[in-house]
């Protein structure tokens, strides 16, 4: 399998829906209103286009876990899967989704 290194937020397995917001509140001591605030943070700083693909990684990650893959394989996964299906690198969307990740994080501490 393609080594991808990332570091990302922790997904859950079983989230309902799998996008920023719900990342954020996959993390210990986070708050609804914490990740509100990251995840409009987050989308004013990245742009609409970038939470989007930010967001169908992680769809493609949480379906992945779900099914019982590890998360860093689950990661790596959800990045190929959008790669694919639009169309692009995947070296292209994993750095981008890099930049987007650090830019995350320092939202939610932001939102603290």
């Amino acid at each position: 399998m393609l080594r991808l290194t990332v570091v990302i937020l922790a997904l859950a397995p079983g989230l309902a829906r799998a996008d920023a917001a719900a990342m954020c509140e996959a993390r210990p001591g986070t708050s609804d209103s914490q990740c509100a605030c990251a995840t409009d943070a987050l989308r004013a700083d990245v742009g609409a286009e970038a939470l989007a693909l930010y967001d169908a990684v992680a769809d493609e990650a949480a379906s992945a876990r779900a099914g019982g893959i590890r998360r860093r394989e689950a990661w790596d996964e959800g990045i190929v899967a959008v790669a694919t299906s639009r169309g692009v690198g995947i070296t292209d969307l994993l750095n981008r989704m890099n930049s987007v990740g650090r830019a995350h994080r320092v939202a939610i501490d932001g939102c603290a």
